[in-house]
């Protein structure tokens, strides 16, 4: 501790030499005391800020850069106690992983003593082994008339995790983006070749051909998954959200996981869950427990169990990562394998798209990317936990919705409707506009067609068309713009909005200003005859 007094000391010192008894008592000894109680008070308060304060705080000698001293917040940081600090070298409060090493560190503190205050990020370790993050503040100072370097230790631990899933989201976010560009493109690429191998099978009498088609047409729509997979990782498909039962969708998906499951691998099913209703996309759904459940498969390659579980959770206001649904009543469903469990370097990439440990041709890479876009879509929280050879367990929460309403069955068409009318069919893609055009030439209705937004309103003035198919990502004119210019000519026309994908909002609001309906690509011959001819029907 610094004191101003030692050359007070030295002049009482001199004048009490050579004083008598009489005179030390009457003129020095109450003064001594007085000076003495006030350095013992100053030394109080000393101690009391160094205490009080919530960084940790050490002096080092700054010769030998040994612990001279630390407050009690040290102790607590660190787990040593004073007397221990007083026999260990700092390098034990350094992690030594990287460049976080004694070297290092004794860099910092010449630099200190030649150059002036030093603040940087470090990475220490506890007594226990627990490696954590913090903020050092290095300054030289005279104590006790000796050279010393005071440093100042802040936990940033929780700081540096909240930068860590920050970077992580914008990442993630980055990814989908990217994601859902890439699933466009290919989804217009396998509307040319699903739609061309529908016309083929139409149009040909050998059957060898045709059984061909059908191959072709099954591989699209495979691919065609695929890429729904993407979208939903990017949350940028359109899904149909509706009260359903998860206790129904788990049993939809067990019944295919079954047939694909040795029997060296146990499948059980804990639906303890009394309130299963979710606002959820059922294929979505599905889908999330198929991809689940076979990422746990492949983690038990000698066999295990796989536990499937539901119940019914409130999030309290304490819990700030789950706490962002205004009912706070949620379904946990947990999936838990006895597998070989994810080491911590890899747990971190596990929802990466294209991230994938297994062999090359095994593994896409985008099973659990799904999972996590399908999840963040139905406006839940997905989180892992994982031992090595232990297993791994996944909890999904979903937010609990109203009871399902009873409502009559989606209608799923076999055949092709066939009809009259003209069309006029908008896209900027020169295969789509000829696959286009050969559909619905096969549907019975005539054809118009348009390379973009411009050409498609000066098509429809030309023409007046009974209905119109269009894009809704071309060049010149936006999609939307064209819309609208064609509902201000005629309020009545029916348009049926086409796209590899297109955000909810969009087509939501397309649908409040008129518009009759939205086609997905890929789509098939079948598909695209029930929605013209409902529409053209009620016009």
């Amino acid at each position: 501790m610094p004191s101003d007094s030692s050359g007070r000391h030295e002049e009482y010192r001199k004048k009490l030499l050579g004083l008598g008894e009489s005179s030390l008592r009457k003129n020095y000894y109450p003064e001594l005391r007085k000076h003495m109680r006030e350095l013992e008070e100053s030394r109080t308060r000393y101690k009391a800020i160094f205490n009080a304060t919530a960084d940790s705080l050490f002096i080092h000698d700054s010769e030998t850069f040994n612990i001279l001293d630390n407050n009690e917040q040290a102790c607590l940081m660190f787990g040593y106690t004073s007397e221990e600090f007083l026999q260990i070298d700092f390098n034990q409060l350094c992690s030594g992983e990287g460049s976080y090493t004694r070297k290092a560190a004794m860099e910092y503190l010449y630099k200190t003593l030649n150059i002036g205050a030093q603040n940087f990020e470090w990475h220490c370790r506890k007594k226990d082994g627990t490696l954590f993050w913090t903020d050092v503040l290095l300054k030289q100072a005279m104590i006790d008339n000796k050279n010393c370097v005071i440093a100042s230790v802040r936990d940033i631990s929780s700081r540096k995790q909240l930068e860590e899933q920050l970077q992580q989201s914008q990442k993630m976010e980055a990814v989908g983006q990217l994601a859902g560009g890439v699933a466009h493109d290919f989804n217009n690429m396998l509307s040319g070749i699903m739609g061309s191998a529908e016309i083929i099978g139409k149009l040909s009498h050998d059957d060898k051909i045709s059984e061909l088609a059908d191959v072709i047409i099954k591989a699209a729509e495979t691919a065609g998954n695929l890429t729904k997979q993407l979208l939903s990782f990017s949350r940028k498909g359109r899904f149909k959200l509706k009260p359903l039962h998860l206790h129904q969708a788990i049993y939809n998906a067990t019944d295919i996981l079954e047939r694909s499951f040795d029997r060296n691998i146990e499948l059980r099913l804990n639906l303890d869950a009394e309130n299963d209703t979710i606002n959820g996309d059922l294929p979505l759904i599905e889908n999330i427990i198929i991809n689940m459940s076979l990422n746990a498969r492949d983690a038990m390659p000698s066999g295990g169990l796989l536990l499937i579980q539901t119940d019914n959770q409130v999030i309290d206001n304490n819990n700030n990562f789950r706490n962002q649904n205004p009912e706070n009543d949620y379904i946990c469903l947990t999936i838990t394998d006895t597998g070989t469990g994810i080491p911590d370097d890899i747990r971190k990439h596990i929802f990466e798209p294209f991230f994938t440990t297994k062999d090359i041709g095994k593994g896409t890479g985008l099973g659990l990317a799904a999972v996590y876009g399908a999840v963040k879509r139905h406006n839940g929280y997905i989180e892992v936990e994982s031992e090595i050879g232990r297993g791994t367990k996944f909890l999904i929460y979903l937010p609990i919705s109203a009871p399902a309403q009873s409502s009559d069955s989606d209608i799923h068409p076999t055949s092709e409707i066939k009809g009259t009318g003209t069309i006029l069919l908008i896209d900027d893609e020169d295969i789509l506009r000829f696959v286009g055009e050969k559909m619905l030439t096969k549907l019975g209705y005539k054809v118009n067609t348009a390379v973009d937004g411009v050409d498609g309103i000066t098509k429809f003035n030309e023409q007046r068309p009974d209905l119109v198919l269009l894009d809704m990502v071309m060049p010149n004119m936006s999609s939307t713009e064209c819309f609208y210019e064609l509902r201000k000519i005629d309020p009545q026309i029916p348009i049926i909005a086409v796209s590899g994908f297109t955000p909810d909002d969009t087509i939501n609001t397309l649908f409040d200003n008129g518009l009759a309906g939205f086609m997905e690509k890929p789509y098939k011959l079948n598909e695209l005859s029930f929605k013209i001819a409902s529409l053209l029907s009620k016009s």
